[in-house]
């Protein structure tokens, strides 16, 4: 794959992603986290990556599911998914 056509998927995700944030009012960090999330980090690794504790990674990703209105992280990624890619 090219290098631009990788930064352009990587763009589309990370655009996907702060639609979701933007849609269903997720703060600042909540936005960090599920991206990570949607990168399938699971809460140990954000913690050690944003520098907070377990417990609190945990609670932003409960207020994530539940303003998403979604259970784990596979619907996370069919959310972000939805907003499928055009090919060229």
């Amino acid at each position: 794959m090219p290098l631009d056509e990788g930064s352009r998927k990587s763009g589309w995700f990370r655009g996907q992603c702060e639609e979701i944030a933007n849609r269903y009012l997720l703060s600042r960090r909540e936005t960090e986290v599920m991206f990570m999330l949607a990168k399938g980090y699971n809460a140990a690794y954000i913690q050690d990556q944003l520098y907070i504790s377990k417990s609190t990674a945990k609670t932003h990703i409960s207020h994530i599911y539940r303003k998403l209105n979604i259970h784990n992280q596979q619907e996370l990624l069919a959310m972000i998914g939805e907003g499928r890619e055009p090919r060229e």
